[in-house]
Order: structure tokens, then sequence, then C-alpha cells
């Protein structure tokens, strides 16, 4: 018996499959397979009395259909950086962020 995608379900994965490559700002590779997606690297700053904290936070945001299974520790290289799946966070309309750790 064939299964069929429920119209919502094939009109957000549509969405999803037009938008990203309009949005993305890099093309990277998830465990070698090429990928659009959109890359960003929050920076932080935490002062704790005359000490301070930095921390940056790179994430990947793409299809969910390109994460690969198991996402956390999946090999991910955006230009000539090298990095490890630290998260995987699936937002439920088709795309994941993925929370990544310099390799």
């Amino acid at each position: 018996m064939a299964t069929t995608t429920p119209p919502f379900a094939q009109a957000i994965a549509d969405m999803v499959s037009a938008v990203v490559p309009m949005l993305a700002n890099v093309s990277a590779t998830i465990d070698g397979v090429p990928v659009q997606a959109l890359f960003a690297n929050e920076h932080s700053f935490t002062a704790q009395g005359q000490i301070g904290f930095e921390s940056d936070r790179p994430m990947l945001t793409c299809p969910t259909t390109a994460v690969p299974s198991p996402a956390v520790g999946a090999a991910v290289r955006i230009g000539v950086a090298d990095y490890v799946v630290f998260a995987h966070e699936p937002d439920g309309s088709g795309l994941s962020r993925l929370i990544l750790e310099r390799a």
C-alpha cells in the first residue's frame, strides 16, 4: 500500500525548498553532502565582577531533510572551517538549527 504525504506537510516541504535557497548565506557540507543554509555566529560577553567571559555560538539553519541521523557528531564544513554538530534543534516546520563547535 502506497503512502502519500498529507497536503499540509507537502506545502511546508515545498515552502522550505523554495525559501532556503533564497535566504542561504553559505554553501556547506554536512557529512560530505552539499546543502544551502543560513550561518550565524552569535557572540556574547558576560561580566562576573572584574572578569569577563566571551563566547560564540556558531549555528547552521538548514532543511531538516538535509540533517543526517544521528545529527550530533556529524561533520560540517563551511568554507574552510570545520565544525562538528553539538546539538540538533528541529523546529517542526521543516527547518533545523544545528549548534556547532569547532572541529
